[in-house]
């Protein structure tokens, strides 16, 4: 005997084939028959010669597209409807290429059948397109049914009797709405047109406010002013470039009872684009939910979707979007740098003068009056080795809440070219941090205690402030023509 498993498959199979042949003889009107043809244009007009295209819809409503040309002689499109939002807010060439789709029908068969039009569901149909030129003509295409298939649609043409089939793009696209034609791209903006930026995300509590600043190369360059005064890095750039050019991955309506499941009552990410004419725009964002953020802008009336490939950053850490140092110079900016080690009373003066860097066969650097281009065997300067350790100073933390009293352990003073003097200072923060004054204020930044007093041993690049003053004061000690390989103690 056969298996029951056996009998099933056939008989689900059997039952199948059944179900599709009687949706085909539901779908498919009787004694129709028809005729394939040599493809027909049923009904043609040029974009350039249509005023307006009316979408009649008992059930989603009526939506109409109304042409004008603005002052250049351009061809702009409106839309009317229960829903429509300003012009601006809509994608022209969407717009353009819509109706190009919804006056163009192109038949490659036309039916023959005694039957009723309300088989075709032409009697009272779901849509009219109806087409005004300029001239004042109006013509009216009548969309039915979809064919057994789904494939094409059933339409008529006022003044035809024909029943004709077209793609069932043509129903598909007179379903559509205002919202579909919405601008996917949320701003369109330069740059240099942006005068301030604020980026503020609840999950951490992280906020800053830039200047944007642009470069002759046309880069921008956001410089922090609010709660601290900091060069934002590379990675803030980057962020701000997903957020300048982004583009929509679709659009939604979302109820405002149901605001909470899309993360959308209490949004995580918020930026603030202020624009040097006043202009301010405000782009909230939820949560990244199964790979999409939900989010909604000030420009636009809708809320909409977004692929998390089409912005990236918003999680990255707090620290991560500053620039790594508390005062980075560059070589050529500087001509001295006076340090005083508080606690034990010593100071050490710097001076520098050169073009580029301090390694530069021309450049002049001097420790104390003494001459500080010494070399190791394998050619690093140790004077390089102590400005980068001054220029360098990496940021430890932020600690937006703290008051910093006490005495500063060490002082560093920069002194530019340009005859600025800036001052850092550093205050006790436990016993493994210090807080970072500059010129007095507190920068709201703390930085570990290695990066004044680390002692790198054989790796020049990791040396704190001053085991790198005294490293240098070694080597002009000890060298011979301006050559001294330092030996490192064994612990």
């Amino acid at each position: 005997m056969k298996s029951l498993k056996n009998l099933l498959v056939p008989a689900i199979i059997l039952v199948a084939l059944i179900i599709v042949a009687i949706i085909w003889v539901i779908a498919k009107p009787s004694d129709e028959i028809e005729e394939e043809i040599t493809a027909v244009d049923i009904y043609t007009a040029s974009t350039v010669d249509v005023a307006s295209v009316k979408l009649i819809r008992p059930i989603e409503g009526d939506m109409t597209f109304v042409s004008s040309t603005d002052d250049t002689g351009a061809l702009t499109w409106s839309i009317f409807s229960d829903d429509a939002l300003p012009t601006y807010q809509y994608s022209q060439s969407s717009i353009t290429a819509y109706v190009a789709i919804m006056t163009s029908y192109l038949s490659n068969s036309i039916i023959h059948s005694d039957v009723p039009l309300s088989d075709y569901g032409l009697e009272n149909p779901d849509y009219t397109v109806e087409i005004t030129l300029n001239d004042g003509t109006v013509n009216r295409i009548f969309i039915g049914n979809a064919t057994y298939d789904g494939s094409s649609c059933y339409v008529m043409l006022e003044g035809d009797e024909n029943v004709y089939t077209v793609t069932n793009i043509k129903r598909q696209y007179a379903q559509q709405m205002p919202i579909d034609f919405l601008n996917s791209q949320i701003l369109n903006i330069a740059y240099e047109d942006i005068s301030t930026v604020l980026f503020e995300r609840t999950t951490d509590g992280f906020s800053i406010n830039a200047y944007c600043e642009v470069t002759e190369t046309g880069d921008p360059i956001y410089q922090i002013f609010d709660p601290y005064q900091i060069q934002a890095s590379a990675y803030f750039e980057n962020l701000m470039e997903y957020v300048v050019t982004l583009e929509i991955t679709s659009f939604t309506d979302i109820p405002e009872e149901e605001l909470v499941n899309y993360g959308l009552d209490n949004p995580t990410f918020h930026f603030n684009i202020v624009l040097k004419s006043g202009m301010s725009y405000d782009i909230y964002l939820s949560n990244n939910l199964a790979g999409f953020f939900y989010g909604y802008c000030s420009s636009i009336d809708h809320y909409f979707v977004l692929s998390d490939q089409q912005i990236q950053g918003l999680e990255t850490p707090a620290l991560t979007l500053l620039s790594s140092y508390v005062n980075y110079v560059n070589a050529r900016d500087v001509n001295r740098i006076t340090v005083n080690y508080n606690e034990i009373g010593e100071e050490f003066v710097f001076e520098i003068d050169t073009e580029s860097a301090i390694s530069d066969a021309d450049a002049s650097v001097y420790l104390n009056g003494r001459n500080a281009k010494i070399y190791t065997s394998s050619n690093r300067c140790y004077a390089a080795v102590l400005f980068e350790a001054l220029a360098c100073i990496t940021i430890g933390g932020i600690d937006l809440e703290a008051n910093p009293t006490g005495d500063s352990v060490m002082d560093i003073e920069f002194a530019t070219n340009d005859l600025q003097v800036n001052t850092l200072s550093f205050i006790p923060r436990g016993t493994d941090s210090y807080y970072v004054m500059m010129n007095g204020e507190y920068t709201m930044f703390y930085v570990y205690a290695d990066e004044l007093f680390e002692n790198g041993g054989e790796d020049t690049y990791s040396y704190g402030v001053w085991p790198a003053f005294e490293l240098v004061r070694e080597a002009i000690d000890n060298n011979l023509n301006g050559i001294y390989d330092f030996v490192v103690e064994e612990a």
